[in-house]
């Protein structure tokens, strides 16, 4: 199968020189240690159990026990997804050697959304109670114990959304640890040039924040049926998301908008597939245990249709998407012009430094300058000096 080549800035060239052969090995052993270690001993409900065990030795008051009980799940949910998994999945996909930036995207999206949508939204929904029913042939020992899970987990989640409104947008908008590294790095930095990379802005991880972004748009979904006070909560989430992120992508995260990776946008819809059909299934469920018969006959038929439906999406994807791609191809010559609402324009987003080049027509040289000027003066009294 012949593929085009990737553009030389998306390809990792310090991971040119491994040997394939090696490298596929090392991807399996990484991936065979990512599940046992995440999906076995280090689940969110065992982090959760040890921090309680640390606690359980302490004297604490009965009301600051209750506040502990409500909200410490799910706040060690949400630092467990952005502190533990974050980090791990990143050393872990930096150990696979990509030789290709996109590709390394994908690798990183793909172990994010799998992790989340199993143990942040499957599990804790359901419960390894009712697994365990399932798994031993309990049909109705299962159908009394979901709905009360269900009434459970609506509560957790909305709290969880709460906590992802308030304080991971927060603390996204803020960036406490970017400012701290940057200004140890700054303190630490020895020349003009080390100073001005300290200062420097990282690439916007779109994996990681893709992941919780559609995370989250699973468990709106999911319960907004069976838990409708989670739909308020999950609209100013969004609603706060969208305005924090599109001030991190615009002022304090860098973009390379000349990618041309054709992986990601192809991961993203079979991601967004996946999740629509997790949905479709979980409703599907929720109607099966309804007592009256129509309705379980109902819920029967949409799972049927949702397992159909995903099934041609994922067979056809490709050819959907040049169906798009040729529409979008009509209106721009209907418009005679690109849709911005389709791909990067430069009315639709301006990086700060290249809105002041292109408004002045001069660069923003100004620490480029004082490098400049500095190196200058070192290398002149470096020659008066010998």
């Amino acid at each position: 199968m012949v593929a085009s080549a990737p553009a030389p800035h998306e390809i990792k060239w310090e991971n040119m020189n491994y040997n394939q052969l090696v490298t596929r090995g090392r991807r399996i052993a990484l991936l065979a240690i990512f599940v046992v270690v995440f999906f076995i001993f280090l689940t969110p409900t065992a982090f959760v159990r040890y921090i309680n065990d640390a606690l359980s030795g302490m004297e604490i008051d009965k009301y600051i026990e209750g506040i502990f009980t409500t909200y410490l799940p799910t706040l060690l949910l949400l630092i467990y997804q952005g502190v533990i998994l974050y980090h791990s999945i990143i050393f872990i996909v930096k150990q696979e050697k990509r030789v290709n930036v996109a590709m390394e995207i994908v690798s990183r999206l793909t172990k994010y959304l799998i992790f989340m949508a199993i143990y942040v939204f499957l599990l804790q929904a359901l419960g390894m109670q009712t697994v365990v029913q399932v798994s031993t042939g309990g049909w109705d020992g299962w159908r009394t114990l979901f709905p009360n899970k269900i009434a459970e987990t609506g509560l957790f989640f909305t709290i969880f959304m709460i906590h992802q409104a308030l304080i991971q947008n927060g603390l996204a908008l803020l960036q406490p640890g970017l400012i701290i590294i940057s200004k140890i790095k700054w303190k630490l930095a020895k020349t003009p040039h080390e100073k001005i990379k300290a200062l420097d802005s990282p690439d916007f991880d779109f994996a990681y924040e893709t992941a919780v972004t559609l995370n989250s748009f699973l468990i709106l979904l999911s319960y907004s049926i069976a838990y409708p006070l989670i739909l308020i909560i999950g609209l100013i989430y969004f609603f706060i998301r969208f305005m924090t992120q599109k001030y991190l992508i615009l002022c304090t995260f860098y973009v390379n908008k000349s990618s041309t990776g054709s992986a990601i946008p192809k991961a993203y819809l079979y991601s967004i597939l996946t999740y629509i059909f997790i949905f479709q299934l979980f409703t599907g469920l929720i109607f099966t245990i309804n007592k009256n018969y129509p309705i379980q006959i109902v819920g029967g038929v949409l799972i049927i249709i949702a397992f159909v439906v995903y099934l041609i999406f994922l067979w056809k994807l490709p050819i959907i998407m040049k169906f798009v791609r040729k529409i979008i191809k009509k209106f721009e010559k209907i418009e005679g012009r690109k849709l911005d609402n389709f791909e990067h324009g430069e009315v639709l987003y301006i990086h700060p430094v290249e809105k002041k080049e292109k408004e002045t027509g001069e660069a923003d040289v100004v620490l480029l300058d004082t490098l400049a000027s500095k190196t200058q003066n070192i290398n002149t009294s470096n020659e008066n000096n010998s």
